[in-house]
């Protein structure tokens, strides 16, 4: 059933005489072949160190090993019981099960010209306690390292091997947020299968390769934020919750992702980190990211600070740095901004709520009140809800305590930054002398539409 071209010192190859190479291979079913140490008689058998040599000569040709190929050892705890094994370094590739069942085997050291290593390839190894998986290994199959002790005794959590995102183990508890990390090529085929604690997911833009199943059955997977500028392929099955969740892409590649395959699909796109305000110059927002306002002069970030059920008010305070989820309010210029992500432990006890996700709120919330921003009969500012309705994912919305807030339909904006905003945010009046209106760029405007301006030397909103 396996064929093998030649076998030299009793270890068994499969020849490429085009580039003149060689891959170590399995002899034969039922039992594997005659390796260097292994004695027929199986009431002799012994443990051995065996070497793959880096090049084989055949006929008088010289060729360059560069694989173990698939089942090349396969369940060799009948046939050879090698304790230990050398591999040269001009092996690029370790096959699917290639060292299957080896329970002899106790420790193996990965040169660093492996790149990829197959499903299965080390499972049931019992005996192997001991690993080295070099960072050039950028592809592991499903199961490769099941059943060993080198597994198992991994904390629980994402195991990673090389550049792979190989594993979860143990049992994800309820609303986790992973972040893969920096650096990792590839994430594993069944990696994160039936985590369902799985809640939210970030992407880097080193990885190049998503398993298949790799987030299959990841029933609580809301959000999924990915670095990557061009769309990675992926299969049917890789998130198998994606039409319930919302993807966040980088900036200027929404277009892409809605055509590629299966991400397309996902319940709601985003571009990742980018501020869109109309032209009546204010927006809720949220990311997903720690983000820095400093340097973004167009435009400036709130939080809901305080409030005051009697007047009516709702009581904003600006802030440069924030943390991942954040509700704000932003003012300013119409257009889309880029925010630059920052790392910052700013928390702040923000009464506006972020929304990673696009999300379901009814009118009321157990004990709480929400609000939604609208321009109604009292001007732009948080209205109740009327009944239930969805905000779309990066925005935001007011939760405040029905009992503090009964009988209140609205709250209007007022700002603390006095030295912007003297008054909070007025409509202009028509008995109000105006000297020149001024966008915020510092240009002379005539005939100003709805937005925010200076005028008078302040900064005011025309309604």
């Amino acid at each position: 059933m396996f064929g093998y071209t030649c076998k030299v010192d009793n270890i068994c190859y499969n020849l490429n005489y085009n580039n003149q190479t060689a891959t170590v291979t399995y002899s034969g079913y039922p039992h594997n072949n005659d390796y260097t140490g292994h004695y027929n008689d199986s009431q002799s058998l012994k443990d051995r160190d065996i070497v793959i040599p880096s090049t084989i000569t055949y006929n008088d040709i010289e060729y360059t090993v560069t694989a173990i190929g698939d089942k090349a050892f396969y369940d060799s705890e009948s046939s050879v019981l090698m304790s230990s094994i050398t591999i040269p370094s001009t092996v690029t590739s370790i096959g699917e099960l290639a060292f299957y069942k080896c329970t002899n085997l106790t420790s193996i050291i990965i040169p660093s010209s492996v790149t990829t290593i197959g499903s299965s390839a080390f499972s049931n190894c019992s005996g192997l306690t001991s690993i080295t998986i070099p960072n050039s290994t950028i592809s592991i199959g499903s199961s490769a390292f099941d059943a060993t002790p080198w597994y198992s005794n991994m904390p629980d959590g994402l195991v990673y091997a090389g550049k792979v995102a190989f594993k979860y183990k143990g049992t994800m508890p309820d609303n986790t947020n992973i972040v893969i990390d920096e650096g990792t090529v590839s994430i594993s085929p069944y990696a994160f299968l039936s985590c369902s604690g799985l809640t939210s997911l970030k992407i880097p833009n080193s990885v190049t390769n998503i398993g298949d199943y790799a987030f299959y059955g990841c029933s609580g997977l809301n959000s999924v934020i990915i670095k990557t500028i061009n769309p990675i392929s992926i299969y049917s099955n890789t998130f198998s919750n994606r039409t319930n969740a919302t993807l966040y892409v980088p900036y200027g590649c929404k277009a892409a992702y809605e055509a590629a395959n299966y991400w397309k699909e996902f319940k709601e796109l985003v571009e990742n980190n980018t501020v869109n305000v109309g032209s009546s110059g204010f927006a809720t927002y949220c990311s997903p990211n720690a983000l820095d306002f400093s340097d973004v002069s167009a435009i400036k970030a709130y939080i809901a600070s305080g409030f005051n059920p009697t007047t009516g008010t709702l009581v904003l305070t600006r802030v440069t740095e924030v943390t991942a989820g954040e509700g704000l309010y932003i003012v300013g210029e119409e257009g889309s901004y880029e925010i630059p992500e920052t790392t910052t432990d700013m928390f702040y006890l923000s009464l506006l709520k972020g929304v990673i996700s696009a999300t379901t709120i009814s009118p009321t919330d157990g004990s709480y009140t929400n609000f939604i921003l609208s321009n109604g009969s009292h001007g732009i500012g948080f209205y109740t809800l009327s009944a239930e309705g969805e905000i779309s994912a990066g925005k935001a919305y007011l939760q405040l305590p029905t009992a503090c807030v009964a009988g209140v339909k609205a709250f209007k904006i007022v700002f603390d930054d006095y030295d912007d905003y003297a008054t909070g945010v007025n409509s202009v009046g028509n008995n109000e002398k105006i000297d020149f209106i001024y966008n915020l760029k510092g240009e002379r405007v005539l005939g100003p539409k709805k937005g925010l301006y200076i005028i008078n030397g302040k900064k005011r909103l025309i309604q």
